[in-house]
């Protein structure tokens, strides 16, 4: 069974990639669909998009909203919406951009053959 790739998004730290997922998705629910997301989960979110660099840094974050909208195959999923337009945003690209990287794994250990 592969190890959990541990994530950092800002101060919140998650032991895997699926804790912070369930997480984010948590927040995708509770928000109703074509509705902005409350002040606290657009902090978040936020904080999801700058740790992942998916969006430019000198983001005007007074003026973006994050809404829930239908994505493809009829799934929910973010959409940052601010005066240059409307961008859907994958939560789970996002996620995985701030996985913090798994230290190298010795030869011996991928092959299980010990070098002469």
């Amino acid at each position: 069974m592969p190890a959990a790739i541990p994530v950092r998004i800002g101060q919140q730290e998650y032991s895997s990639l699926n804790q912070a997922r369930i997480h984010y998705q948590e927040i995708l629910h509770r928000t109703q669909l074509n509705k902005s997301s409350s002040e606290a989960d657009k902090q978040q979110i936020m904080e999801l998009l700058t740790a992942s660099l998916l969006v430019p840094t000198p983001l005007n974050t007074q003026n973006a909203k994050i809404c829930v909208v239908n994505g493809y195959y009829g799934r929910r999923c973010f959409e940052l919406r601010d005066e240059t337009g409307a961008n859907r945003l994958s939560m789970t690209r996002a996620i995985r951009g701030c996985a913090l990287t798994k230290p190298a794994v010795p030869e011996q250990e991928k092959t299980g053959v010990v070098p002469a």
